[in-house]
């Protein structure tokens, strides 16, 4: 087999097995990032920013070692991935081990509010993931991280004047840490928001 075609080959498996997975990830967010960003990540055309296409980062690149091959292998376009859910990352604070925002993120939080509430997104609906870090016990991670998901769909309804029905709540504990090798680096206490659609 010419080199072309094996390289062909070998970057068509790459994409079928490996870029569904990188596909499924959430976008993280810095601290304090701009609306344009926060409208991009959650897949909301807001007026004024750059159009998602331009917006969304492409996925990651993946290097792969030849394989040797000594048949002939016919070469199959595998099927696109799937859209990549527009998730969101937040580093959303709270007050040590409680579901009271800090008041940063009351800030953050207005200005998601102000792209959820906005007309680009009036009959969207949105999914809200609650995280925590790996300290403590399991089962009071995952109360708090209800809580704390909760905690920010309250405040969206209240200071968005966003219906409670538009969002899902759920909360996860510590069992998708981001840092797995510390397990309490503040990254793992995050809130992910999901764009659900119409």
């Amino acid at each position: 087999m010419c080199a072309a075609k094996l390289s062909a080959l070998v970057g068509l498996v790459a994409i079928g097995v490996v870029a569904p997975a990188l596909w499924q990830e959430a976008l993280q967010l810095g601290r304090n990032p701009g609306e344009c960003e926060i409208s991009a990540a959650l897949g909301i055309a807001k007026t004024g920013c750059a159009s998602l296409a331009q917006s969304r980062p492409a996925p990651k690149a993946v290097a792969v070692a030849p394989v040797a091959v000594s048949e002939p292998v016919p070469v199959v376009a595998p099927p696109p991935p799937p859209p990549r859910p527009f998730t969101a990352a937040f580093q959303i604070g709270f007050e040590f081990a409680s579901a009271r925002l800090t008041p940063e993120s009351q800030l953050l939080l207005e200005r998601i509010g102000r792209i959820l509430a906005g007309p680009e997104a009036v009959r969207v609906r949105f999914r809200i993931v609650g995280h925590t870090d790996g300290v403590g016990p399991a089962g009071v991670n995952l109360e708090l991280s209800r809580q704390r998901a909760s905690a920010v769909r309250d405040f969206l309804v209240k200071h968005a004047g966003m219906n409670a029905d538009r969002f899902e709540v759920d909360g996860r504990g510590a069992t998708e840490l981001l840092n797995k090798i510390k397990p309490a680096a503040p990254e793992n206490r995050r809130v992910e928001i999901t764009n659900l659609g119409e």
